[in-house]
């Protein structure tokens, strides 16, 4: 009885190895720019939160003390950048009653070094 074994030779093992060791630094670049795509979101999305927050807060006020505009630091602990910038507008008609007043507040950050800004607007009525 006569065996035949037929394998791979040294050099195709070693182009599948070279073919395979590029695949795999492609992904792993793929992977890198993915976490911070990821982080970027994440980042956004705590803005969001706290730009939430803080336009819960303003329709809570009586509409006499919405009629200004103004900003302020916000310390935000739980955040990775530590304070948020808050840029706070109610627009309203003067001297109406109960007028309808047009908020919206904006939280800045800085994510990888470009500063970005989260704005939510809602209408009081």
């Amino acid at each position: 009885m006569e065996w035949k074994t037929r394998g791979h030779s040294l050099v195709e093992t070693i182009v599948a190895t070279a073919i395979a060791g590029c695949a795999l630094v492609a992904m792993s670049a793929v992977f890198a720019q993915a976490g911070e795509v990821i982080a970027g979101a994440r980042h956004a999305t705590r803005a969001t939160l706290l730009a939430r927050g803080l336009l819960e807060e303003a329709l809570g006020q009586p509409a006499g003390t919405l009629l200004a505009d103004g900003s302020r630091d916000v310390p935000a602990p739980d955040l990775p950048w530590g304070r948020a910038r808050s840029s706070f507008l109610a627009i309203g008609e003067p001297g109406i009653a109960d007028p309808p007043v047009r908020i919206a507040v904006s939280v800045s950050f800085v994510h990888r070094g470009r500063e970005r800004r989260v704005t939510l607007r809602t209408v009081r009525f």
